[in-house]
């Protein structure tokens, strides 16, 4: 009628292990049971602080080109931002910023700071209107550090944009 554990062969026997193996994993990572298997890490953004040693803009790299491969669309073209995170606590984030009121233009981007040392963030260049362009335009780039607790400026620098040809 029934075999015994005793009477399986090796292949079976291993089935049989692993199917246990995992019925009994998931029994007990189970929100009845609630054992976790994994570290539990904070992935939300804005908790914690960042000491920042030095922070690597070229707002004079800020600038109006003319569209490549003869397109007719100007771009805003935006360097990255280099910053050396010196000390860490929580997952504070950085927000690189870039703000050119003349054109209603105010860029953003955020990177959530995971280890000290070098980071780099990154705004895509931005597509303007094609109409009549100034010279120049007055424009702001900062950088902060901001969390839950804490928002504060490293890097706070007006630059006039240049429109090329």
């Amino acid at each position: 009628m029934g075999k015994g554990i005793a009477s399986l062969g090796p292949t079976e026997l291993a089935q049989l292990l692993l199917i246990a193996a995992v019925v009994v994993t998931l029994v007990f990572s189970s929100p009845l049971v609630g054992l976790s298997l994994t570290q539990a890490e904070s992935t939300t953004l804005g908790d914690g602080n960042a000491t920042v040693a030095a922070v690597s803009v070229d707002v004079t790299a800020v600038q109006i080109t003319p569209g490549r491969f003869g397109t007719d669309v100007p771009y805003l073209r935006l360097p990255d931002a280099e910053i050396d995170v010196d000390d860490l606590e929580g997952y504070p984030r950085l927000v690189y910023r870039v703000e050119v009121p003349a054109l209603d233009l105010d860029l953003a981007a955020t990177k959530r700071i995971q280890e000290t040392g070098p980071t780099t963030v990154r705004l895509s260049d931005a597509a303007l209107a094609a109409e009549q362009l100034a010279d120049s335009y007055g424009g702001r780039v900062t950088i902060r550090v901001q969390s839950l607790s804490s928002d504060y400026t490293v890097f706070n620098e007006s630059t006039t944009i240049e429109v090329t040809s």
